[in-house]
């Protein structure tokens, strides 16, 4: 018997259970649906065909710049949704580094090896506005990430099944996008793209854990590298003070460091041999090419090293911006991915979805460190689109937040 002043509660027989789930699979459906509900079609072909690095005969230009171009049109045609404060700042700093790379590729003279500048120039321009235009919600965001996961996941099949790009590395994955190292850049940034946007939790573990798949079949040493440093700064710098997430920050490049000299030839990495010695030639002659460029750098597609002859693409993004803008285009491009999105002096501790944008920058500037063009890439734009819009304003009630995602 029940004691006095007490309700009985009746016994949960298995078919109430049973109907409790079968209530609860229902409403999770039902949730589910809304959120998929919430996404663009348009900006999720957009974002899928973005990975698509494969050069369309004729312009010889890579199929995703037809995408970039597609994306630039339409939000010619739609109104922004969100007002982004922090524009204000960042359009005169990018015009006028965007005109300073103009001039000193036009004032120093170019070496006969040296490729395009206006071409690169287009395509740096073309990255400063479709991040403008993504931060703006003219297009939309969410959809244009979660489009390019998706696309990252068909990639992995594509690959492994049907075969595209699957002798271009030896076995590792490639796919659409042409390159082992780009893709491992791709993967890793996906990752954290992903968990700053998406909500629901079984969502972001399934498309999380088939990234993070892909991303070790690239076997890129450094994209591996930055996503762990990544996974640690998401974990950890939401509960450290500023002085803590300092000395996480040292950590995290130490770590880097000896993970990159004590272990680079352990396991599946072991037969890297000839390529590492390449590589030291390729940085030797890197090195001295940021020497001779001087202060103020050499104009855009200097950044070449040249090894009997023969033209190769620097290993270390940092340097090829002292080559092609000097020192001033570095500290343009430090202040925008380390100061702006990490926010080095701010005492503020960031929420999930913060942190994950935050995180996705680590990973930019540790890949940085060993692969030679990662700065106005789309993967770089998408984080810093990524940053201005969780900072703007809300104007349009149709365009969702992305809020803080649960923990």
């Amino acid at each position: 018997m029940s004691a006095p002043g007490t309700a009985r509660v009746p016994k949960r027989t298995g078919a109430v259970r049973a109907a409790d789930r079968r209530l609860g699979f229902r409403e999770a459906l039902g949730q589910g649906a809304q959120k998929v509900g919430e996404l663009r079609v348009v900006e999720l072909i957009l974002g899928s065909l973005l990975i698509a690095e494969y050069e369309i005969p004729g312009p010889d230009i890579p199929a995703s710049s037809i995408v970039l171009f597609a994306i630039i049109g339409l939000a010619l045609f739609r109104r922004p949704t969100r007002v982004v404060r922090d524009l204000e700042w960042l359009v005169p700093l990018l015009v006028i580094a965007l005109g300073y790379l103009a001039v000193m590729s036009v004032v120093v003279e170019q070496d006969d090896w040296a490729l395009d500048w206006k071409r690169r120039l287009l395509r740096i321009g073309m990255t400063a506005i479709i991040m403008c235009v993504l931060a703006s919600g003219r297009m939309h965001l969410r959809s244009l990430v979660v489009g390019l996961s998706v696309g990252l996941v068909v990639n992995i099949p594509a690959w492994a099944v049907l075969g595209v790009g699957a002798h271009s590395y030896e076995g590792n994955l490639t796919g659409f996008l042409g390159d082992k190292n780009v893709a491992g850049l791709a993967y890793a940034v996906g990752v954290f793209a992903v968990l700053a946007v998406l909500r629901g939790r079984w969502s972001r573990i399934l498309i999380v854990i088939a990234l993070m798949g892909g991303l070790w079949l690239t076997a890129s040493r450094t994209s591996l590298a930055a996503c762990a440093a990544g996974l640690l700064w998401l974990v950890l710098a939401p509960r450290l003070h500023i002085i803590l997430r300092w000395v996480l920050a040292l950590l995290i490049y130490w770590g880097i460091q000896l993970v990159s000299e004590d272990f680079s030839q352990v396991g599946r990495f072991s037969d890297r041999v000839g390529s590492d010695l390449l590589r030291e030639r390729i940085d030797r002659a890197s090195l001295e090419a940021v020497h001779n460029a001087g202060f103020f750098g050499k104009g855009l597609g200097e950044a070449l090293a040249i090894i009997n002859g023969s033209g190769w693409f620097f290993h270390n993004s940092y340097w090829t911006a002292l080559v092609e803008g000097g020192w001033p285009w570095l500290v343009v491009l430090l202040l925008i991915t380390g100061v702006f999105v990490l926010k080095p002096f701010s005492g503020h501790r960031p929420d999930f979805t913060e942190a994950a944008i935050q995180a996705g920058a680590v990973v930019l500037l540790v890949c940085s460190l060993r692969l030679g063009e990662v700065f106005f890439t789309m993967y770089w734009m998408l984080i810093i689109a990524l940053e201005l819009h969780r900072r703007s304003v809300l104007i349009d009630e149709d365009e969702p937040v992305l809020s803080p995602s649960p923990r």
